[in-house]
């Protein structure tokens, strides 16, 4: 079993769509936003979806490719990432012969899960990934994941100064 088909097999139901969305799915370099991060947002969605329902085929589709545009924090471009990630997901399911609905659902569900988008989602599928998307953001994981996008922006954990940031700005 290739390593590929291994992270597949951890979206079940839908193992042979992610087969082929993986490939487009984060980038190699971002350790926040890779494959582990993928699984545990899918683990979380498909908790959510057992209690509210909706549709688990897009839901995948929409869990696989939100993070398929990598912008980091720092970055003036981050509140358009997952308008970016959108759609590129939008054209990598058009190329797959995705009908046009489930296409906008998926994409619409990319598009609102973003905090730093600040979009209010309106589709379940859509509302689903944003919650099992921000219960990835916190915790062990999610502080975790904090500590390691610091790093890679060379930032620190503080300003000695100003602690309380109540002479500066606060950030992402």
């Amino acid at each position: 079993m290739t390593r590929l088909s291994g992270l597949a097999a951890a979206f079940a139901p839908h193992a042979e769509l992610a087969g082929e969305l993986l490939p487009h799915a984060f980038a190699a370099d971002d350790g926040s936003h890779d494959a582990s991060h993928l699984i545990r947002v899918w683990k979380n969605a498909l908790r959510i979806q057992a209690e509210e329902g909706g549709d688990t085929r897009r839901l995948a589709a929409a869990v696989l490719l939100h993070d398929c545009v990598s912008v980091e924090k720092n970055s003036p471009l981050r509140a358009e990432a997952s308008r970016l990630a959108a759609e590129k997901a939008s054209a990598i399911l058009n190329g797959l012969g995705w009908s046009a609905g489930d296409i906008s659902s998926v994409a619409h569900a990319i598009l609102t899960h973003s905090f730093s988008a600040n979009l209010a989602p309106e589709m379940l599928e859509a509302r689903i990934l944003q919650d099992a998307d921000r219960l990835d953001a916190i915790g062990m994981v999610g502080a975790a994941r904090c500590f390691y996008i610091a790093g890679r922006m060379s930032s620190a954990l503080y300003d000695p100064l100003d602690p309380l940031a109540e002479s500066r700005a606060l950030d992402d």
